[in-house]
């Protein structure tokens, strides 16, 4: 995992944490790790920004951004992932105390389906304003939309974890963007955006919720 910060985090407010993962299931990329990579270098003016990369696997992916949010303290946890089947960049709503590995993971591993948290609740939502980072994102020309939920893999269970253990006052939300433009695992005919355009909408958001 890549946990250095592109700023000091230990700042006056707010102090916003944006994660991404590494490549998965083969690819060459992930979209969420170069928008990381480029908040790292370049982050937004106004904001103490911190950043990391989370691995793709059951075993260390909540350990890792655990890890960030205890070091890093941030008022604001906006977590990336790829989608592969989403022509638009997608703020989700609700995480689902549930998980499965229709697909293995970075370790071979495939989870067997089943909730998250035992005796947790069945869903919890997002704590960002999730209609003003769409629009945030709309208005400076990307597509994008809201969606109920973030699935059933690693995105949707470090967003359910974050959620069930924010401290009071902290925002948590995540946001998918589609896969890149000639990136290995991307099916023929599946939707893609370039690099700078969901660069741009995620800029976008971070600028709105903060």
């Amino acid at each position: 995992m890549d946990d250095r910060a592109a700023n000091d985090c230990h700042m006056p407010d707010p102090r916003v944490l944006v994660t991404g993962f590494e490549p998965f299931g083969g690819s060459n990329d992930n979209p969420s790790r170069q928008i990381v990579q480029s908040l790292e270098t370049d982050a937004p003016l106004g904001v103490a920004m911190c950043t990391g990369l989370l691995p793709v696997t059951w075993s260390h992916a909540w350990p890792a951004l655990h890890s960030l949010i205890e070091r890093h303290d941030p008022t604001l946890i906006l977590m990336l992932g790829q989608s592969g089947k989403r022509p638009s960049v997608t703020v989700e709503r609700f995480a689902l105390n549930f998980g499965q590995g229709r697909l293995a993971d970075n370790n071979g591993f495939e989870r067997p389906p089943g909730p998250l948290v035992e005796d947790a609740p069945l869903a919890l939502p997002a704590t960002i304003d999730v209609e003003r980072a769409t629009n945030a994102m709309m208005d400076v020309g990307v597509e994008a939309r809201t969606s109920h939920d973030a699935g059933a893999f690693l995105c949707n269970a470090v967003l359910f974890h974050a959620l069930a253990s924010a401290r009071p006052g902290v925002r948590a939300g995540f946001i998918h963007v589609p896969m890149l433009p000639g990136q290995s695992g991307a099916g023929e005919g599946e939707p893609t955006m370039a690099a700078d355009r969901s660069e741009r909408a995620v800029r976008a958001a971070i600028a709105a919720l903060a």
